[in-house]
């Protein structure tokens, strides 16, 4: 059946995903759980989905896209209420280890370039405008509002986020910072302050600059920028560790600012204005948030 329909403007998976929820609206959960075992008999479900996560993400593509196009239209996105899409995104998820949880969440709403292919190694070489991630940010979300579930909690969604932006690679650090400004303010704060309370200075410090940078790209008020540090402050229960904190952030500043500078003079700039303009972009957000620092402070 995943084989049937193949294009990604088919209509025909649509069309049975529609008929489907129409079908068992107003069910309880354990008649749609029957409904899910059904529908994994009859397609090999499982099999298929066990076999894709058994290989290197990017390789089997065409597979990729079949799973993505028959979870998507039949079972998820027909769904008219949040409840009855988690219903389903954990049905699909929960039969995996959190690494595997991680890439099948990529296959689902992974960014799918105009070639029709996942951008697996799009994320690692360079930042993606946000529309690319928006899906990812909701379908995280999505899980998020999970945590009165039995199993899962926000230790288990931190995971599957910390294994989601290694694969197949670390992420370049602007996907990283906008996936998160995407996902919201208390997503990304639980993220950061829980690798500030592991010490993770260096990581906190490098993706709160690229936030920084997101938020001046993508319009977003610096204010929550400022506010979001401001919270990650509290983490620390004394001053000497806000201050060593606030010292690796400033030294981050330098340090990035510095990396696209030298990017910058290496290349030829009339050839790589990007880079350049992102240098630019990146000083100005400097200039944005430390003043909204200052008057923050100063009122």
């Amino acid at each position: 059946m995943l084989e049937q329909c193949l294009a990604p403007d088919c209509s025909g998976f649509s069309r049975y995903g529609v008929f489907l929820q129409t079908l068992i609206a107003g069910w309880d959960e354990l008649e749609c759980h029957r409904v899910f075992k059904f529908l994994c008999d009859q397609t090999n479900l499982l099999l298929k989905t066990e076999a894709l996560l058994a290989t290197k993400p990017g390789l089997k593509r065409h597979q990729e896209l079949q799973l993505r196009l028959f979870c998507r239209k039949v079972l998820l996105d027909p769904c008219q209420n949040q409840p009855d899409g988690q219903f389903w995104l954990v049905q699909l998820l929960k039969p995996w280890p959190m690494v595997s949880q991680a890439q099948l969440l990529f296959i689902l709403y992974g960014p799918l370039l105009n070639e029709g292919v996942l951008g697996w190694e799009d994320l690692v070489e360079g930042g993606l405008p946000h529309s690319y991630l928006l899906e990812l940010a909701k379908a995280i979300l999505m899980l998020f509002g999970l945590l009165q579930v039995k199993g899962w909690s926000t230790d288990s969604i931190l995971s599957i986020l910390e294994e989601l932006i290694v694969i197949p690679q670390p992420w370049h650090v602007e996907n990283v910072a906008r996936l998160l400004v995407l996902c919201g303010s208390n997503l990304c704060y639980t993220f950061l302050a829980s690798k500030a309370l592991n010490g993770r200075l260096d990581e906190i410090s490098r993706i709160i600059i690229y936030i920084i940078l997101v938020c001046e790209k993508d319009g977003y008020h610096m204010s929550w920028a400022v506010k979001l540090v401001q919270q990650i402050c509290k983490v620390f229960s004394t001053e000497p560790e806000r201050f060593f904190f606030i010292q690796h952030l400033e030294n981050m500043f330098s340090e990035v600012t510095r990396e696209f500078f030298e990017s910058s003079i290496a290349r030829n700039n009339f050839e790589d204005r990007e880079t350049f303009q992102t240098l630019c972009i990146l000083l100005d957000s400097s200039a944005r948030f430390h003043t909204k620092l200052l008057h923050m402070f100063l009122k």
